[in-house]
């Protein structure tokens, strides 16, 4: 064998194995590509299944206000809203990533990949903060229900030291007196506004009687010994 058979032996084999070995990359390729692809379907799936529908059922039972109607629909609008715009655009964005990938048009694929990953990471910021919002909303009673609690024992143990030792208070009694029963309305009107379902004036009301009573703790505190001074 010449020579030059023997380099065109060597350039035949060579280039078969550089066909091989890039054949192989590209098919390693293809298949991260097709997992990354498989990744972003899962997480467009995991947005659209969000138990947004199934918290917004527990709210639809409360809704015996205006105020809480009003947030109930824009939820429940902004959720379908969700659905027909923001996941239809990425399962189109993960349709079109299949066919580009199909048509090894790497360099597209990467452009139209980082849409679709700020497309989900939006659509999953949104659902987020809707979710937040409702579980706000079904968590309230327990929550403001605790809160008020604690405010009430402090209220008891603030009457009862009044009550116990009322002659040291002198003239300033019937002042007390007074607005321990301003703080009692109060607590009235948490009961009357957390019947309709009205926690954002509940919380107002929480945080009223919050200051109320504090204001009531340095008084019943400090009175006895500035009427003696």
């Amino acid at each position: 064998m010449t020579d030059t058979m023997i380099l065109v032996t060597y350039g035949i084999v060579g280039f078969f194995v550089i066909v091989i070995i890039v054949s192989l990359l590209n098919r390693k390729t293809h298949k991260r590509f097709r997992i990354e692809i498989e990744e972003l379907d899962r997480q467009k799936n995991e947005i659209k299944s969000a138990p947004v529908l199934s918290e917004l059922s527990k709210v639809e039972t409360l809704v015996k206000n205006d105020k809480l109607e009003e947030k109930y629909n824009s939820w429940y609008k902004e959720f379908e809203r969700i659905k027909d715009e923001d996941i239809s655009f990425i399962e189109n964005q993960i349709n079109d990533l299949t066919i580009l990938l199909d048509g090894k048009e790497f360099k597209k694929y990467y452009n139209e990949k980082a849409k679709c990953e700020i497309a989900i990471y939006e659509a999953r910021e949104n659902v987020q903060v809707l979710l937040d919002e409702i579980n706000d909303i079904n968590s309230s009673e327990e929550k403001y229900r605790s809160m008020l609690t604690k405010l009430k024992n402090k209220y008891r143990e603030l009457k009862q030291t009044f009550d116990d030792n009322r002659e040291e208070y002198d003239v300033i009694a019937d002042v007390i007196e007074l607005q321990f029963e301003n703080i009692e309305v109060r607590f009235k009107d948490f009961e009357d506004h957390m019947d309709i379902n009205d926690y954002q004036e509940v919380f107002h009301i929480v945080k009223s009687i919050d200051i109320m009573i504090n204001h009531m703790e340095i008084v019943i505190n400090e009175v006895p010994d500035l009427i003696l001074l």
